[in-house]
């Protein structure tokens, strides 16, 4: 049995920081993208918001959903990944922010990103 070709991946961690000041945050999201000529890009986030609400009673929660859910869609199709990554790291600072770009090689992208959810999101369920 042939076994599959490895992938370069990118993967960040997406943290929200109700208080720059404090430092206080917690982890909503992770996305991965494949490097080079592999089309791969999904994210995972928080299924249950609970978490947040605790650390930030004044969360708005439903704004962090509509986030979710847009870089859900776009991280999906290629053409728009590479413009939405940019304007994350660009536009991404206060309330939101990203964590250093990690590097990882998996011949399953999916499965790796399942591993890094587990790991670093909230234990609770969380959505693909």
């Amino acid at each position: 049995m042939m076994q599959q070709p490895q992938i370069q991946l990118e993967y960040f961690v997406l943290r929200y920081v109700p208080n720059v000041v404090c430092e206080n945050c917690i982890n909503i999201g992770v996305v991965m993208v494949a490097l080079g000529g592999a089309d791969f890009g999904q994210v995972r986030f928080l299924g249950n918001w609970t978490h947040v609400l605790r650390l930030d009673p004044n969360a708005d929660v439903d704004l962090l959903k509509a986030l979710a859910t847009n870089i859900r869609e776009q991280i999906g199709n290629r053409e728009k990944r590479e413009q939405m990554l940019q304007n994350m790291k660009e536009s991404f600072s206060n309330s939101i922010q990203l964590s250093e770009p990690q590097i990882c090689v998996s011949d399953d992208p999916s499965s790796e990103l399942e591993k890094l959810s587990s790991q670093y999101l909230p234990t609770e369920v969380y959505s693909a």
